[in-house]
């Protein structure tokens, strides 16, 4: 899923991952934990780090059709602060658990150039999806999703020279670019494009623990699942976008592989308690329009983490998670010794996942090519994390060379 520089992500299953029928809804579990506050330490200039985000590999026979259903629409206010309110707090559904849900605004972001097709063929089919994320994290989560608005902008075409970036690389590229963004960290943007070349993978993009997804919704006739499909991507990314990871299991949502999306899937249990840590971040911290997570949570992550690393069933998940510690926690920031260690500990469950790869019979040559891909991506990000994190006196990273045909081997095994 995810290709050129950017952060390989991945989430690990522990429990048996509930697969939803296309008309089902989800199972119930626990309820989330309260708010924890911030603690205050000197945070470095996240802008210096390197990028993070998810590219999601959708092929082509298992995308979607948009539905043809139609509804009116009115006119937008223009996207500005003024225009975009703060989070609230909603009233918790009858039979939820006795907490206080958070309502996300979530902001839709369409091309003018999309307008008629949106409105036509998946506006209406949206909404339905928005009700449908509401309806999986309701048992577990305070968080609610709703539509506060939809602006039409003027996104740029695709520019000759990034003719190898997919399109939603480029949405996502100049969301970060808009005020609005940065100002409303709290808030959930969204771009949705439409797919054009049927014959070609597509893509959808988050970036990792950010208010910023970007989504190439499939035009692919004969489809009967329309909803199932975009539930599973808008899920998918909403879960990178809440700073979950890929997880090794071809039959959870957070697969690092977007296949069999009409056999609607939901997180798994380890995913649910992740998210359940992950969103006592919640209001964000950002720093140079980067989100990063409190150090009190950084630390329950870590916790969490270390359990897992006892049965060490996923080493996509443990690898990324680290890595996503090393980059955007308080912790790391404030303990240099801290951060090595994450920077350590992701080499090491990288190489568990290369090793894991190796001995696979079973998964097909693009799953285990994109597997590979996500080994090497998070040795690039480890090469420019230790650059800076003065983490070599403590250990030898392992190296990775990859082939044009995207083949990766590891160069230093021991």
């Amino acid at each position: 899923m995810n290709m050129g520089e950017t952060l390989k992500n991945g989430l690990m299953v522990i429990g048996v991952l509930t697969l939803v029928a296309c008309s089902q809804s989800t199972p119930k579990t626990s309820e989330s934990r309260a708010s924890t506050p911030s603690s205050s330490v000197t945070i470095p200039d996240i802008e210096s780090l390197p990028p993070s985000t998810t590219d999601d590999v959708l092929p082509p026979e298992e995308a979607l059709d948009p539905s043809s259903a139609t509804q009116p629409t009115q006119d937008p206010a223009a996207l500005t602060r003024e225009n975009l309110p703060t989070a609230t707090i909603s009233s918790q559904p009858q039979n939820a658990p006795a907490i206080e849900a958070i309502t996300i605004p979530v902001v839709l972001l369409i091309d003018h150039a999309d307008r008629k097709q949106w409105e036509d063929e998946t506006k209406d089919l949206f909404s339905q999806v928005i009700e449908r994320t509401n309806e999986v994290y309701q048992p577990f989560s305070r968080f609610r999703y709703k539509i506060e608005r939809e602006t039409y902008v003027n996104f740029e075409s695709r520019p000759q020279q990034k003719s190898n970036t997919s399109l939603a690389e480029l949405r996502l590229e100049e969301m970060s670019n808009l005020a609005p963004t940065k100002e409303n960290p709290d808030k959930k943007f969204v771009a949705l494009s439409f797919a054009v070349d049927t014959k070609s993978t597509t893509r959808s993009i988050a970036k990792v623990l950010s208010n910023r997804i970007s989504l190439l919704i499939p035009i692919f006739p004969g489809r009967n699942c329309e909803l199932d499909a975009l539930a599973h991507i808008f899920l998918h990314e909403l879960g990178h976008s809440n700073g979950l990871q890929h997880e090794y299991d071809p039959d959870s949502l957070m697969w690092v592989y977007g296949k069999n999306t009409c056999n609607y899937k939901t997180y798994s249990d380890t995913s649910i308690q992740l998210l359940k840590i992950l969103e006592n971040n919640h209001p964000m911290q950002t720093k140079g329009g980067v989100i990063y997570l409190k150090k009190e949570i950084g630390t329950r992550m870590v916790t969490e983490l270390e359990k897992l690393e006892k049965v060490n069933l996923d080493p996509l998940m443990l690898s990324s998670t680290y890595l996503m510690l090393a980059r955007l926690s308080e912790v790391a920031f404030a303990d240099k010794t801290e951060r090595c260690n994450y920077i350590k500990k992701t080499d090491q469950f990288n190489v568990d996942l290369f090793e894991k790869i190796q001995s696979e019979t079973s998964m097909s040559n693009p799953e285990l090519l994109t597997l590979q891909n996500e080994v090497y991506n998070t040795f690039l990000e480890l090469q420019t994390l230790l650059s800076s994190a003065e983490c070599k006196d403590i250990f030898s990273p392992h190296t990775y060379t990859r082939t044009d045909n995207g083949v990766v081997t590891l160069d230093n095994p021991s």
